[in-house]
């Protein structure tokens, strides 16, 4: 009898052993063939990791970064597409930052709901990431390698599920015909940068008004009441990804996820302008205002651009498990 119970004790102990190492294998990785796997993902190999890398916290004294810094940093910024020089990361950011870059997360409301469900530490904390990988990987085998280190050193478990959601479709208003402000990126043109300032004198400003010079990927800045984006060499995937950003100054569009359904194929250049709607003001107002069109006539009559409600699969990003990261 005495022997019988022991089996059992063992028996016991050893299944919760089993599924003890089964829940902490699956809280650090993200299984390769997940089917909601997203393709760039397949493409550039599933799996990838730096060579060596270290992560510390940022200095006191760093600046402060305001808002969603990876925009304004060529190296983590999803919306760029060049591999990092001789596979060499360093950059200073908040981990939901290095999350977004690591998983190409390209919709900006996507990027707010998985702030809002990271510790305040991972939105507010700031680490200094230095890594090097062998050979010339490439951007997106560069993500992967991000998936592994924060996987390993901040133990992040994340998943994607694939849920029906309302979506606005943004669609061509004619069949095949953009708009006059949405041209096909030249090719083989590299994107127009800003001189650098000489680093005796302080940033030059720009005039009152005054657009601030070209970049890749978003700009914006207004002139009097108009709000005026600009974004160069970009998918047609990244513009509905952008422009859903900007829900704060497109009244109901911001409760919704943007989808590209336009069958437009490439890279392209664009620019819009139009008229901010107010709070509290009916939304998808067509009528052009006194000072400026709206963003909805603005987007077909610009653009050649219209969106249309729909209810489609997105992709979520979920966060099972995240901590403070491990020492060096």
């Amino acid at each position: 009898m005495h022997r019988r119970a022991a089996i059992l004790n063992f028996l016991v102990a050893f299944i919760a052993l089993a599924q003890s190492a089964a829940s902490a294998q699956s809280a650090v990785t993200l299984p390769p063939q997940s089917p909601n796997l997203p393709q760039w993902q397949i493409d550039a190999g599933s799996h990838a990791e730096f060579d060596v890398a270290s992560i510390r916290p940022a200095p006191p004294d760093a600046p402060p970064h305001d808002g969603y810094e990876i925009l304004n940093n060529p190296l983590l910024n999803p919306y760029a597409e060049d591999a990092p020089p001789r596979g060499l990361i360093s950059a200073n950011a908040s981990v939901v930052n290095y999350i977004i870059f690591a998983y190409k997360i390209y919709d900006v409301n996507q990027m707010h709901q998985l702030s809002e469900h990271l510790p305040a530490w991972a939105r507010s904390d700031d680490y200094v990431i230095e890594a090097r990988a062998v050979g010339s990987p490439t951007r997106d085998q560069t993500r992967l390698m991000m998936q592994s280190l924060l996987a390993e050193r901040f133990h992040l478990a994340l998943h994607i599920e694939t849920r029906p959601l309302p979506v606005y479709a943004l669609v061509l208003d004619k069949p095949g015909k953009p708009g006059p402000q949405l041209q096909p990126h030249p090719a083989n043109t590299p994107c127009p940068v800003p001189s650098p300032d000489s680093p005796d004198s302080p940033p030059a400003k720009p005039a009152l008004n005054s657009p601030p010079p070209p970049i890749c990927g978003m700009t914006t800045w207004r002139v009097g009441p108009l709000r005026h984006i600009r974004m160069i060499n970009v998918t047609m995937e990244q513009i509905a990804g952008l422009l859903d950003g900007v829900g704060t100054i497109l009244g109901d569009m911001g409760q919704r996820t943007l989808v590209d359904q336009t069958d437009l194929t490439g890279r392209f250049d664009l620019n819009i302008e139009f008229l901010p709607e107010r709070i509290g003001s009916p939304s998808f107002s067509t009528e052009a205002d006194s000072f400026g069109p709206s963003v909805t006539a603005a987007l077909k009559s610009q653009l050649g651009l219209r969106l249309v409600k729909q209810t489609a699969p997105v992709n979520i990003y979920v966060v099972d498990h995240i901590e403070r990261p491990s020492e060096n």
